[in-house]
């Protein structure tokens, strides 16, 4: 599903800022799950939350033996969260540690004028859970359609302001 939602929402920014030249094409899956993402800590012996994982296909993983941790980028959705007219995107990343099971984040990837994409911010969705849809509105307003382990599904709203996502 979430795949479908991507295609969908690129094929509609690719539309809706196909005259923007800046930074358009770099918002696709492959530039994205070749980035640098710094996730959060959710756990104490974590060590990613300390550093800028540089993924591979989509993929990074520690060598730290039992303690290893994985991130990976399982999706992305394309708009202009600042308002600055220049494509921006949503990336959402699971975070694993070891056996104590993974956390969904979702990160915020600014473009600017003439720059690379930036990470410049996450925020934790929770454990055993999984989205189903994110959609960029104006303002930054970022909604989340999620649903957990147990087959409940709920509707979260976030924003984006100041470089920083906050819920509410």
């Amino acid at each position: 599903m979430i795949k479908k939602m991507v295609a969908v929402c690129f094929a509609i920014s690719v539309v809706l800022f196909g005259n923007i030249a800046v930074n358009a094409e770099n918002n696709n899956e492959a530039y994205l799950g070749n980035m640098a993402y710094r996730p959060i800590e959710w756990n104490t012996r974590s060590q990613l939350g300390r550093k800028y994982c540089q993924l591979r296909g989509g993929e990074y993983a520690s060598d730290a033996g039992i303690y290893a941790e994985t991130l990976k980028m399982t999706g992305h959705v394309v708009g202009d969260l600042n308002g600055d007219g220049i494509p921006d995107a949503i990336v959402v990343l699971v975070h694993s540690f070891g056996g104590s099971g993974s956390v969904l984040q979702m990160a915020a990837v600014i473009g600017y004028p003439g720059r690379r994409l930036e990470h410049v911010a996450s925020i934790n969705l929770g454990k055993g859970v999984h989205v189903i849809y994110v959609d960029i509105g104006r303002g930054g307003k970022i909604e989340v359609k999620l649903t957990t382990d147990d087959n409940l599904i709920s509707c979260r709203t976030y924003h984006f302001r100041g470089n920083r996502i906050t819920k509410g």
